[in-house]
């Protein structure tokens, strides 16, 4: 596992109300697809895309990129910033991999949700951004359904966080048939997600009474040939 220190220039994006600003974990799992990924054109799945910026950042590179968000809002920011960096995403409202059930893809890359979520009800300004309980209600789903959809040979990478037991989905992805490991990762402080949700975070002991930072990670998970 390599520790990244390297800053990545982002795309140019133009913030939506309701949709996650790139930040850190963004620049990690682009340092980390420019590194480790292959080279271009590949076919390649930005999962839980947001504003778009990891899928518009792979398309800069030549790749021909699908992106999909459940949220509508993130579907009209990904089509606006694409449009906005002159490349050409196909960007579809999905609940995960269901309007690409049948496609495989050479790449999946993923910042999906994963902080850890107050019941419905607490106020929480950013609802939208709604890891469940544990911080894992998506991740769960993306380690049980990224085999289905790589083609062989066929790469994951997705941001993690220490909130959310980075190890149980590397166990998960390896017992899903994936090889997996953690290839990069920056201990980062706690964001303003985590922030207003930090007395749920460490009543719960998905954070320390003292913690301050977190790890953010980028988990691979390769198909065999």
């Amino acid at each position: 596992m390599m520790r990244s220190t390297a800053t990545t220039v982002l795309p140019e994006i133009e913030p939506l109300d309701g949709v996650y600003v790139p930040a850190e974990d963004s620049r990690l799992l682009i340092d980390t697809f420019a590194r480790l990924g292959p080279p271009p054109p590949a076919e390649v799945l930005d999962l839980c895309t947001g504003s778009g910026v990891v899928g518009i950042a792979a398309a800069m590179r030549g790749h021909h990129v699908d992106a999909v968000d459940g949220d509508r809002r993130a579907v009209v920011a990904a089509r606006r910033n694409a449009l906005l960096n002159g490349t050409n995403l196909w960007v579809q409202q999905s609940d995960l991999f269901g309007s690409v059930e049948r496609m495989r893809y050479d790449v999946i890359l993923s910042n999906p949700p994963y902080v850890p979520t107050p019941p419905r009800g607490h106020f929480d300004r950013f609802g939208w951004c709604d890891g469940g309980p544990d911080g894992r209600v998506v991740i769960d789903r993306i380690c049980e359904g990224a085999a289905e959809h790589l083609v062989p040979g066929g790469m994951l990478l997705m941001v993690h966080s220490s909130l959310a037991d980075i190890e149980q989905s590397v166990a998960m992805l390896i017992d899903s048939g994936l090889a997996s490991d953690v290839v990069a990762e920056r201990t980062v402080p706690l964001g303003p997600i985590s922030m207003e949700r930090l007395e749920y975070l460490r009543a719960n002991r998905f954070a320390g009474p003292d913690d301050e930072d977190e790890i953010v990670a980028v988990i691979r998970a390769i198909k065999p040939d």
